[in-house]
């Protein structure tokens, strides 16, 4: 399971991109991921950033005056075994169709 930093980082969000949309300072994030819980701005940017399209990314970032190139997406599927893991015998793989970008969830957070 990811924690927030985890999550921000797999968004392809930056600490300084967070700090911008919310106002604070790159310190001020930078202590709120190392907080538990971590506060809920920082929370609720990184969660809206996972469900937003990249097109929808690049408006919330104009409108807060941000000139930013959009950070590269990581292609993840929670139903893909890591690398290190071998797969048992019949076990299915998800296949990702070329474009797909899945947002990386936890279980926790988000159900199933």
């Amino acid at each position: 399971m990811l924690g927030w930093r985890g999550r921000m980082h797999m968004a392809g969000l930056r600490q300084r991109t967070i700090a911008r949309l919310l106002g604070w300072s790159e310190g001020g994030v930078s202590k709120g991921l190392r907080r538990d819980p971590v506060p809920g701005p920082i929370r609720a940017v990184i969660s809206a950033w996972e469900v937003m399209p990249p097109q929808q990314r690049a408006d919330w970032l104009a409108a807060h005056g941000l000139r930013h190139r959009l950070p590269r997406q990581r292609l993840v599927s929670p139903g893909l075994p890591a690398k290190s893991a071998p797969r048992a015998a019949g076990q299915k793989t998800t296949k990702l169709q070329p474009g797909c970008i899945l947002p990386p969830h936890s279980d926790r957070n988000f159900p199933a």
